[in-house]
Order: structure tokens, then sequence, then C-alpha cells
């Protein structure tokens, strides 16, 4: 099964890239942005659950994002799908 997961700058994290971006979209008349946030995702494949159902699925892929954000401070972490 396939689980794909957001990743943010948690909002007390400065990144010089989404300002970049919002200078960028000002400069080209979008200048009603307020703010941008520039992230990643991630696309984790063969989550290994043995009835293949997704609640199992979703289980582990929390579990997974819960290890990831202890190690990765300074992002947070969602599941889209």
């Amino acid at each position: 099964m396939k689980v794909k997961i957001t990743i943010l700058p948690k909002k007390a994290t400065v990144n010089p890239a989404d300002k970049v971006v919002m200078e960028a979209l000002h400069h080209l008349g979008y200048t009603q942005v307020a703010g941008v946030h520039m992230g990643r995702y991630l696309l984790i494949e063969g989550i290994d659950t043995s009835a293949n159902d997704w609640e199992n699925c979703l289980a582990k892929a929390l579990l997974m994002t819960g290890h990831l954000s202890e190690v990765m401070e300074t992002w947070k972490f969602e599941i889209v799908e």
C-alpha cells in the first residue's frame, strides 16, 4: 500500500525559500499573497499490512511520522492519503 505524507516547516522555522517565492509572486502582480510555505512530500510504498487494509496501513504510517517528527524537529508531518 502507499501513503502520501506532506512535510512542512513548523511555523517557528524561518525558510528563506518561502520569502523568495512570495517576493516572486508579488513581482508577478499577485500582491494579495500574504504567505508562502514551501514543503516536501513523501510517498511511502510497501507498508506491509497482513490484511491489506487501509486502517492498519494508516496506523503504521502515523507511527512512522511520529518517529520522523522526533528526529526532524523543525518539520511537521501530515498524512494526506
